[in-house]
C-alpha cells in the first residue's frame, strides 16, 4: 500500500506523463483502455473494491507514433504505427484474461484509426507476456540492446 505523499508523487508523474503524451501524439490518436470488475448486476462500475481505491483492474495505453528506428523495420512508406506504450493488470487479476481483453481493446482501438498493425517492446525475461502476446499473434521483430538500458524484444501483430 502506497503511503500519501508517494501516492501523490505517482499520480503527478504519470499525470505529468500524460499530458506530455497528449501534447506529442496527434490528435485522437492516443487511449488509456481500463478495465473494472463487472458489478453483481453485470454492469460496469467504478466503486471502491474495499481498500478505498477504484476496482480497476488493469490498464493498457495505445498511441500512434513514427519512431524512425522502428520505422525502419517495417514495409517502406509506413509512416507510423500503433503502440501499446505500456499495459499492467492488478496482481489479484492476473491469468484470469485481463491482459488478452486489454490486448483485444487496443486491436480495436488501432482498428478505429485505420491501422494494420500493432507494436509493444516487452523484456525477454518477462515470460509470462512473450507467452501471452505470441498466444495473441504477436511475432518477435528483434531483440534491441542500447547502452546503459534493458534488453527488450519488439513484437508486431499485423491483420
Amino acid at each position: 500500500m502506497l503511503d500519501g505523499m508517494t501516492k501523490r508523487f505517482f499520480q503527478a508523474e504519470v499525470l505529468s506523463e500524460m499530458q506530455k503524451k497528449l501534447k506529442y501524439n496527434p490528435d485522437d490518436m492516443f487511449v488509456l483502455l481500463v478495465v473494472e470488475p463487472a458489478s453483481p448486476s453485470g454492469s460496469s462500475t467504478s466503486s471502491s473494491n474495499g481498500s478505498g481505491s477504484p476496482g480497476v483492474v488493469g490498464v493498457v495505453e495505445v498511441s500512434y507514433i513514427g519512431e524512425r528506428e522502428t520505422l525502419s523495420l517495417l514495409e517502406p512508406g509506413t509512416e507510423g504505427f500503433c503502440y501499446v506504450a505500456s499495459m499492467v493488470v492488478a496482481p489479484s487479476w492476473r491469468r484470469r484474461g485481463a491482459a488478452a481483453a486489454l490486448l483485444a481493446a487496443a486491436e480495436e482501438a488501432a482498428a478505429a484509426w485505420d491501422e494494420r498493425q500493432l507494436l509493444l517492446h516487452v523484456y525477454p525475461e518477462n515470460e509470462s507476456a512473450l507467452a501471452l502476446y505470441g498466444q495473441a499473434g504477436f511475432e518477435v521483430l528483434r531483440q534491441q540492446s542500447k547502452p546503459f538500458a534493458k534488453t527488450r524484444v519488439l513484437m508486431r501483430k499485423g491483420w
